[in-house]
């Protein structure tokens, strides 16, 4: 009996000692604390971190994968950080941003993901023009044209007003109104115009025209066409009544 028990005593040692000189399994890292924005304009620049550490105290590399973008991550106070561009869209759109860390003997983490929407910049709108319904020709006048854009006003470029074959160009504004001073063409005689606004945002998307008539007014001075005297014969001193004819495309002061 003796002798059986040391047997298993001496099996037991030498599996533990076997077991002590095996090689260990390496573990992969882990990933933790994935930030990124839920939500980003195309072309705009935004910052994504992670946190990252190796069982075996390793040093680890991070990569953060955006659409088929890779960057590895800098280490910044205990956190690994990249930066990316969103890409130009035609409508909103998902990504999968990626995020995977590797230890010194390039096992991988397993990823960690996070889905962030592109929103497509999209065309600003103008919501109202206002303009006066007459003005005199070769003068000049207000136009005011309050525009409105889904990715804020701070993505408004410029308002072109056209009138007469001319453009006015703004590109100052306040809450989103701008106020053009247009000139009013010469014309021959009184005529209709139409006046036309539209609104452009920085990326060059521009909205739908909004036109109002605006009606020009000759100024041409009164014509004399025919001049009358009551009469045919005077005495000296006699006063006379004379008629003359005029034409105007103004009512006259009489």
């Amino acid at each position: 009996m003796a002798k059986k028990l040391t047997f298993v005593i001496l099996t037991a040692v030498v599996l533990v000692a076997l077991v002590g000189c095996l090689p260990k399994i390496n573990q992969p890292p882990v990933v933790t604390e994935v930030t990124a924005p839920a939500t980003v304009l195309e072309k705009e620049s935004f910052e994504v971190s992670a946190k990252a550490s190796d069982p075996e105290g390793a040093a680890v590399t991070v990569q953060f994968t955006f659409g088929s973008v890779t960057k590895d991550g800098v280490l910044d106070g205990g956190v690994y950080k990249a930066t990316f561009t969103a890409p130009d869209v035609s409508s909103d759109q998902d990504i999968t941003l990626t995020v995977t860390a590797y230890d010194d003997k390039g096992k991988a983490s397993t990823p960690k993901t996070r889905t962030i929407t592109v929103i497509a910049n999209k065309a600003p709108s103008i919501v109202s023009l206002e303009a006066p319904s007459s003005v005199d020709e070769e003068k000049t006048f207000t136009a005011t044209a309050t525009v409105d854009d889904p990715n804020g006003l701070e993505d408004l470029d410029r308002v072109v007003f056209t009138f007469g074959g001319n453009e006015f160009v703004v590109t100052s504004h306040t809450d989103g109104v701008f106020v053009g001073s247009i000139t009013a063409p010469a014309v021959d005689e009184n005529q209709t115009l139409v006046l036309s606004a539209k609104a452009y945002d920085k990326d060059g998307n521009e909205s739908a025209p909004v036109t109002r008539n605006v009606q020009v007014i000759n100024l041409t001075k009164p014509v004399v066409t025919a001049v009358k005297a009551l009469g045919t014969t005077f005495r000296e001193g006699q006063e006379i009544t004379v008629r003359a004819t005029v034409t105007s495309s103004h009512p006259l002061n009489t």
